[in-house]
């Protein structure tokens, strides 16, 4: 891997946050980098989609396997903190398959498979093990995604 120095006085992330902004315009040498690039625009809006469907699903998901199945307390708690519990797991090895495949496409795979588990809650009310699946694999697609 190859070694990399920062200029003087500043920091390592102050280096890495210039380096991938691309400027303005090429022709103003005292143009300021704009993050705002189309990449970054959508990355943003992906993982905003991506927050706000955890913060939907992890306040309500307790009070509706309760209303649901009938359950305890502590079951539908634990229906709530399976996410996390597959979000962890996902997390170990996400990074090694993202260098693996290329940040891109693995960004847009597990877009696609935090979709498709979304999708599945319908299902997922039939039975209370099918919604710990469905947790689960949500989980494990928000770990990755995010």
């Amino acid at each position: 891997m190859e070694k990399r120095t920062w200029p003087a006085g500043e920091l390592p992330f102050v280096w890495y946050n210039r380096s991938i902004m691309t400027r303005t315009s090429e022709n103003n040498a005292a143009s300021r980098p704009s993050f705002l690039t189309r990449d970054f625009v959508l990355l943003f809006a992906a993982h905003l989609i991506v927050v706000s469907v955890y913060f939907l699903f992890i306040t309500t998901m307790a009070r509706h396997a309760v209303a649901a199945f009938a359950c305890s307390d502590s079951l539908a708690g634990f229906v709530a903190s399976i996410f996390l519990v597959g979000a962890a797991f996902a997390r170990i090895g996400a990074g090694r398959y993202a260098d693996a495949i290329g940040l891109k496409r693995f960004s847009i795979a597990s877009l696609v498979l935090m979709l498709a588990s979304c999708l599945l809650y319908p299902l997922a009310d039939m039975s209370l093990p099918l919604m710990f699946a469905v947790r689960f694999l949500h989980g494990v697609s928000f770990g990755i995604a995010n």
